[in-house]
């Protein structure tokens, strides 16, 4: 191929791709996975509340997730730093290929502030045949420590979830679990109707034991 057309081909490429972004030049394989991100038992994809809002969880989502867990690994289960790798091959493994399934073992989604990805959360150990769910939320370390946002984003999330669980997927009960230490994030229960059961000691780690809570649909 002449000079000339070698640079007018490379100068074409480099045009649509400014255009269109790089995913149109991406393995077929992660064009796939991108078509993909949308769970076929939802009826909407994304729920929205004033500047907040839920929507599927997408690829480009998983590395903020993956050092928010990293930085907050005292109030998870999680006793190791997850590496890029693993967090990839837990979305490609776990969560992409479940997207079309009718009940899914989890629904996660992506939670925003003003279009901002400022956390993550959804319904996990869902059980279909009793219409119940175990709601899992995490935000920006930057949020978890601000007493003022974090109240706001914690409420906003749980309206959400609840709103996804109860009016879109027709579940009736939501539990969630957290260490009895996170006493910012228990004393939101009571705001969002979630009214504490009990503290599970045998659950516990250095962060104390587990506090449990459950909401029901009204």
């Amino acid at each position: 191929m002449p000079v000339a057309c070698i640079g007018a081909f490379h100068e074409l490429a480099a045009a649509i791709a400014r255009l269109y972004g790089a995913a149109l030049f991406a393995p077929l394989s992660r064009q796939g996975m991108a078509a993909m991100t949308a769970y076929a038992c939802l009826t909407r994809q994304r729920i929205d509340l004033g500047d907040y809002a839920i929507r599927s969880i997408q690829p480009q989502d998983i590395e903020d997730i993956r050092l928010w867990r990293n930085a907050q690994m005292d109030v998870l289960r999680q006793d190791a730093l997850i590496t890029p790798d693993m967090q990839s091959t837990y979305f490609d493994t776990q969560i992409w290929p479940t997207l079309g399934e009718a009940n899914p073992r989890q629904i996660l989604v992506a939670f925003l502030h003003r279009e901002a990805r400022i956390g993550y959360g959804g319904l996990v150990h869902m059980a279909w045949p009793h219409s119940r769910a175990e709601v899992s939320f995490l935000v920006a370390p930057e949020i978890a420590a601000d007493d003022e946002r974090y109240p706001q984003a914690f409420d906003a999330f749980f309206a959400l979830i609840k709103t996804l669980a109860f009016d879109d997927l027709g579940l009736n009960r939501l539990t969630t679990e957290t260490y009895s230490s996170r006493t910012k994030h228990i004393s939101r229960y009571a705001a969002q109707a979630l009214s504490k059961r009990a503290d599970c000691a045998s659950m516990s780690k250095s962060t104390g034991p587990i506090s449990t809570a459950c909401c029901t649909a009204a």
